[in-house]
């Protein structure tokens, strides 16, 4: 299939599962090879036009238990002064990590044990918008994979799953640079 336009935004949650609603310019995420998957307890959908390719809203007797979202993000600095968290620092907390910015120095992630047994576990509110199509992720929580080879560029693989929101037409947003 061809892909016009994609954008990935996320933002962190005040509450779990209940939308952040993340905007394009301060929760917009430079990434590329993204693949959106919904989890589904049976393969017995009731499938029905929709009016536009894409995840059926409402036909699938709700057995949608969930998405996951995978894409990959180079492993950088943002380019901003030191001590401010880049753009993916958001991700890394929502991936069991906790955060400690040390002012005009560095920002630094550490893993921690908040994941399932505290109500303090980061999660995020993710949009996905593909050809005019946004689907949303809520509460979602993820892992990284860190790859690289000494002398060439570090990639994190992030894979969020979360609680599915029917996909619904909407406008892609515009960047001022290409976030994908």
């Amino acid at each position: 299939m061809l892909i016009q336009k994609q954008a990935i935004l996320a933002k962190e949650e005040a509450t779990y599962g209940v939308d952040a609603v993340p905007v394009p310019g301060t929760d917009a995420i430079t990434c590329s090879q993204v693949s959106y998957t919904l989890l589904s307890d049976t393969e017995d959908f009731e499938f029905t036009n929709s009016g536009y390719m894409g995840n059926r809203s409402g036909g699938m007797n709700n057995y949608v238990l969930g998405a996951t979202i995978n894409f990959r993000t180079l492993m950088r600095g943002e380019g901003q002064a030191l001590g401010v968290a880049p753009e993916i620092g958001k991700l890394f907390k929502a991936c069991n990590s906790d955060e400690t910015v040390t002012a005009s120095t560095d920002v630094a992630y550490k893993p921690n044990s908040k994941f399932f047994s505290d109500d303090s576990a980061t999660s995020l509110t993710i949009y996905f918008y593909q050809d005019k199509i946004l689907h949303k992720i809520l509460g979602a929580r993820g892992n990284p994979v860190i790859s690289g080879v000494a002398g060439r560029a570090v990639f994190i693989d992030w894979a969020f799953t979360g609680l599915y929101v029917s996909a619904a037409a909407d406008t892609t947003p515009d960047f001022a640079v290409n976030k994908l």
